[in-house]
């Protein structure tokens, strides 16, 4: 009665706290249980006393448990049993809604024998640490599952040769792995204790403020990720470029950063080798800049790849010119060799990106604004396929040739025009002559070609002297230019001898005639007026005979041989009008 009067406040302060307290006498049987283990129970605390631990608690297997009670008091000391009860097997508090949802019971006995000689009591103290073991497992399973996940994070790493390292801002500790540390030639145990300054004294000094600005940044904005590429020295003292990615990993209730993890990544071949690409196209540069040959590369939409200074030379354009291929258009103008303007849609590139092929000794020229005569050039161009085999981009070659062309023109100048004159020859008159009859047939308009021998030349030279008789053919070669069209050719043949081809005289004989009468009536008339060289007055004259053509029924040579046979009869009956007096 002593003890069970003892332990009424304690079992009062075990109802607060959740235990069960049981105080049992010396044959076993229930003197004293707690309110909150009669309520687990489910039966009021008195008519549990006096009842064995069977009689009070009949589903559960109470072996264990007095087996530790009879121990304890053998020993007379306490004794501490912990049990893991199935569903089935009930605690003496059994919590019937956990048994329903299957969950494993978990509680801790203490034993202690109380009382003095004679009294033989056992008090029985039961906590339930269900909630605290499933914690303890949950906690474990989490636990497990993040080192196999850090596992696997590390398989990853291995198999990417990424360095791993985390940062904690709080201490300024630096968690590294071994390939981290393996980058810049150190043992992961050499360096012990890691904290953020190591890496700060690794870092290229020219990379670290901007390194720290990006660290910053992600620290604050907790949407942004570090992601920045700079050197660390390698133990050997070379420089290792690294490409480190990162985020915040940690932060507190009020969002403060604190830990940070990253990769690193040993990116020096791709950095080396892009530093060779650049130096390599800094020299290609170069040399494209002091070649001779303009060198003009873009891409099929004609966006500029490159330029160099030759090409913006020959094209007499500036550099922002060239950038644009529409702007440039509008700047150059460009001619074919015939005199035609050359369309934009027939420049080179087009013309390579509509074939597909090269295209070589495509000739034109350029009339730069600075310059007086156009610049020749001369352009090979050729596609640049990608792996599909589709054209990506067009290179031009542009070349000045104008030296050259203008020694062909020369040369061309000399074997068809006629030195003195300036006239087409012979040569020259019996190719455009060619031209003029194609040009006939295809019009069905009707042509004439006049010849012309001046009278008394002769005389010119035996009484003034070749270079008299050289300025009266010039001279003569001008008035005839003056009087005729632009359309309408004249050629010398050589002495005192000039032709005239006249196209376009209308689709009748009737109308042709009537047209080369009048012209051959101003020429007359223009070549009889003085000639005056100095003190040298000379009075010319001209006779004049002409034939027509129509199509290609007949040859040069005949039409030819026809005006200078018509003109000689024109002189025959000149001759006879003066003989009867009816001509000056």
């Amino acid at each position: 009665m002593l003890e069970r009067t003892r332990l009424a406040w304690p079992a009062g302060l075990a109802d607060r706290l959740h235990l069960g307290l049981l105080l049992l006498d010396g044959e076993d049987r229930i003197e004293m249980v707690n309110q909150w283990l009669s309520q687990r129970a489910q039966r009021p605390a008195a008519e549990l006393i006096g009842l064995t631990l069977t009689e009070a608690f009949p589903t559960m297997r109470a072996g264990r448990l007095l087996a530790a009670v009879q121990a304890s008091r053998a020993q007379g000391m306490a004794s501490m049993l912990s049990s893991s009860l199935n569903p089935t097997s009930l605690p003496l508090f059994a919590d019937t809604a956990a048994a329903e949802r299957g969950e494993r019971l978990h509680q801790l006995i203490r034993v202690a024998p109380i009382g003095g000689k004679g009294e033989r009591c056992t008090l029985i103290e039961i906590t339930d640490v269900s909630a605290a073991v499933a914690k303890e497992r949950a906690l474990r399973r989490e636990q497990q599952a993040l080192a196999a996940q850090r596992q696997r994070l590390h398989n990853v790493l291995d198999a990417t040769g990424a360095g791993a390292w985390e940062w904690d801002l709080r201490t300024g500790l630096l968690e590294i792995n071994e390939r981290w540390a393996d980058m810049f030639g150190y043992r992961l145990d050499e360096l012990g204790e890691t904290r953020i300054e190591l890496w700060r004294r690794l870092i290229h000094p020219d990379d670290l403020a901007a390194s720290e600005a990006a660290t910053a940044q992600v620290i604050q904005d907790e949407k942004a990720e570090y992601d920045q590429e700079f050197r660390m020295r390698h133990r050997s003292g070379d420089w290792v470029w690294i490409h480190s990615r990162a985020r915040v990993v940690q932060r507190d209730d009020s969002g403060a950063a604190l830990r940070l993890a990253g990769t690193h990544l040993d990116v020096t071949r791709r950095k080396t080798a892009e530093a060779e690409r650049h130096a390599a196209e800094q020299r290609f540069r170069h040399l494209m800049s002091h070649l001779p040959v303009g060198v003009i590369v873009r891409k099929a939409d004609g966006e500029l790849i490159f330029a160099n200074q030759t090409a913006c030379a020959n094209l007499g354009v500036s550099a922002d010119q060239v950038v644009s291929a529409e702007r440039l258009d509008r700047v150059l103008r460009c001619r074919l060799p015939d005199g035609s303007l050359l369309s934009s849609s027939a420049f080179p590139r087009e013309e390579v990106l509509r074939t597909g092929a090269p295209l070589r000794n495509f000739l034109f020229s350029v009339q730069q604004h600075s310059a007086d005569a156009p610049i020749w050039l001369n352009c090979d161009a050729f596609p640049i396929f990608d792996a599909e085999g589709r054209i990506t981009e067009v290179a031009m070659g542009l070349t000045d040739v104008s030296a050259l062309k203008h020694s062909e023109d020369r040369v061309r100048q000399l074997a068809f025009i006629d030195s003195l004159t300036g006239l087409p020859n012979r040569r020259l008159l019996i190719e455009l002559l060619d031209k003029a009859v194609l040009r006939s047939q295809r019009h069905q308009q009707f042509g004439a070609l006049l010849f012309l021998d001046l009278n008394h030349f002769k005389f010119v030279n035996d009484n003034y002297g070749h270079a008299v008789g050289d300025q009266l053919l010039v001279e003569v070669a001008r008035r005839l230019r003056a009087r005729l069209r632009d359309t309408d050719t004249v050629a010398r043949l050589g002495g005192d001898e000039f032709v005239v081809n006249l196209e376009g005289l209308g689709a009748s004989a009737e109308e042709a005639q009537s047209a080369v009468q009048a012209v051959a009536d101003k020429l007359r008339q223009t070549l009889g007026e003085d000639f005056v060289f100095g003190p040298i007055r000379h009075r010319g004259s001209a006779s004049i005979g002409w034939t027509l053509y129509l199509g290609a029924g007949r040859d040069t040579d005949s039409l030819l041989r026809d005006a200078d046979a018509a003109m000689y009869a024109a002189k025959r009956a000149e001759r006879a009008l003066r003989a009867r007096g009816q001509l000056a």
